[in-house]
């Protein structure tokens, strides 16, 4: 056994909130200042970087879903900030997109880092899964958006000739995934009594676990699972998928 290590995920949020920088967004609103916040991220990691090395973790994701500020445009600025942390910290160096908000080959820094990062949940519509063999068809020919996500892991994979670390968050409620195109999404953490299926979960995580062991070991360096309740949107105020960022922003303008 290789026994347990420490993995850390740099969540960019604002104002000290929940709300992740970029996270919504199709593009950085007017007003916010990317050199200002992306010199906060250098500044960070200058000090943070020899922290990491000092209880040897194995891995340092530098972002978490930051779709806006992840582009090529932005990729000098980046290639800075890696080089000044591989110069303090010595472990495995990535960055934390995903499949479905936002296309994973709008990353303009992959080849900035040790191995890609991706969260995988597929969009499977409203309806709680029923069965394994279910699950394990969205991640081929997704019958809601098209997208064979298998394919696209092995050929990002083969592009950047780099390894990919994965991971599954699903949620113990009928429409399992976030990201799903469920309006009420959010909105079910309001609900009394809340909306816990246990079974749709156990069911969309062994039908994940059987689509990456069986079809994408040999690009694949590590694997992580995660739980998202509906609760943890409780928070948000008005409509949680357009308007819980807008007003969080302002360290940045």
């Amino acid at each position: 056994s290789k026994g347990v290590g420490v993995n850390l995920a740099t969540n960019w949020v604002y104002d000290g909130t929940q709300d992740i920088v970029g996270t919504g967004w199709p593009s950085i609103p007017t007003g916010f200042d990317t050199a200002k916040f992306l010199a906060g991220v250098a500044q960070y990691f200058k000090s943070a970087a020899t922290q990491f090395e000092a209880i040897k973790a194995e891995t340092l994701f530098v972002g978490f879903e930051n779709y806006p500020f992840v582009t090529s445009e932005f990729h000098s600025q980046w290639a800075a900030i890696i080089a000044d942390i591989k110069t303090k910290y010595h472990g495995i160096v990535s960055y934390m997109s995903d499949t479905n908000w936002w296309p994973m080959t709008n990353v303009g820094i992959w080849d900035l880092v040790d191995k890609i990062g991706l969260l995988v949940n597929p969009n499977m519509g409203n309806a709680a899964p029923t069965s394994v063999q279910e699950v394990e068809q969205f991640y081929f020919q997704n019958p809601i958006d098209g997208t064979n996500i298998v394919k696209d892991l092995i050929e990002l994979s083969r592009t950047y000739n780099k390894k990919l670390l994965l991971e599954a968050w699903f949620g113990n409620f009928d429409t399992v995934l976030n990201g799903n195109t469920d309006p009420n999404f959010a909105g079910n953490s309001l609900a009394k009594p809340l909306p816990i299926n246990l079974q749709a979960g156990k069911i969309a995580f062994q039908g994940t676990l059987d689509v990456f062991n069986k079809n994408l070991s040999t690009v694949t360096d590590g694997f992580g699972i995660g739980e998202y309740d509906v609760w943890v949107f409780g928070t948000w105020t008005g409509d949680p998928v357009t308007s819980y960022l807008y007003n969080t922003w302002k360290d940045y303008t």
